[in-house]
């Protein structure tokens, strides 16, 4: 069984009236002459395309006129089997109907949030700038817990390498890097010191209990931070805040998301649901409609 047809071995633009697929002795009723055959346009298999996987590349519709073709064969046989009347495929039918009607709703209502007007964006970066601020750290890092054979390290020795490197920190030059090896030497510690440079980092980026170094001004070091998995030390090398340009992509996501949210909270509004516990014995208990982000279309490339 040979692979269809790569996009570049596809040849010329078919016009949409080209039957791309013919199935000789399959059809509803043969015909006055006796033919029975059942032919599928390329007209056919663009609007299947767009419905099921809009923007889908030549090589995806090729693969669809294939499982096309396997789909009429099949489902022709399901119809003469009389699987339409069991009550499970009426069910599944049903289920199907609601999912296909559902999703394509979704994916209107994503391209009806993905229309976010300039001003809002503007707007948007004018009220959260301190959200696009980016701040250039040294960390050092002192294990509570050594590394390289994972038995505690006295507790009353970490302490004291950490308010030494503290001390040590702060004077002018202090090479974080160094100051790190030294760390490890000291402690014992085996196999090489982790990285002191974080790079370019927001303040979303760091756990809750470390967010607040982005408070600090550039060349300051942090207090020491005592954390379960050990003491950290941050110093400020640079501050910086991402332009409107740079951050509009990201602004655009998040109003698309919160567009998405209201207009999924306007389809739902004034319907209230209740689940039967009993029902969900060993499981939580659902206590929204729609918990977490809003619905996303999933129309998958067909295989």
């Amino acid at each position: 069984m040979h692979a269809p047809p790569t996009a570049e071995e596809a040849g010329p633009e078919l016009p949409e009236s080209a039957i791309v697929v013919t199935l000789d002795g399959l059809c509803e009723k043969p015909s006055a002459a006796g033919a029975c055959k059942t032919e599928v346009t390329k007209k056919q298999v663009d609007e299947i395309a767009a419905a099921v996987s809009p923007d889908s590349p030549p090589a995806a519709k090729q693969r669809l006129a294939l499982v096309l073709a396997q789909l009429l064969v099949m489902s022709h046989a399901a119809e003469k089997a009389g699987v339409p009347e069991r009550p499970d495929a009426q069910a599944a039918l049903r289920f199907t109907r609601m999912n296909v009607l559902a999703q394509m709703y979704v994916r209107d209502l994503q391209n009806q949030a993905k229309q976010v007007p300039a001003a809002e964006i503007e707007d948007y970066y004018k009220n959260h700038t301190a959200s696009f601020e980016e701040a250039k750290f040294s960390r050092l890092f002192i294990p509570k817990n050594n590394p390289s054979d994972n038995k505690p390290i006295d507790e009353k020795t970490a302490k004291a390498e950490a308010d030494k490197l503290r001390t040590q920190a702060a004077a002018a030059g202090s090479d974080f890097k160094k100051l790190q090896e030294q760390a490890y030497t000291d402690l014992g510690i085996k196999g090489t010191a982790p990285t002191t440079d974080m790079g370019m980092v927001r303040r979303e980026n760091l756990p809750p209990e470390q967010a607040k170094v982005f408070d600090l001004k550039p060349g300051q070091i942090s207090d020491l931070m005592d954390l379960p998995g050990g003491y950290f030390l941050f110093k400020v090398e640079s501050k910086s805040t991402l332009p409107l340009d740079s951050a509009k992509p990201e602004i655009e996501r998040t109003l698309q998301g919160q567009k998405m949210h209201e207009k999924i909270d306007d389809v739902a509004k004034g319907v209230h649901v209740t689940f039967n516990p009993e029902f969900f014995k060993g499981q939580p208990v659902p206590t929204e409609l729609f918990p977490g982000p809003a619905p996303r279309a999933e129309h998958g490339e067909q295989r």
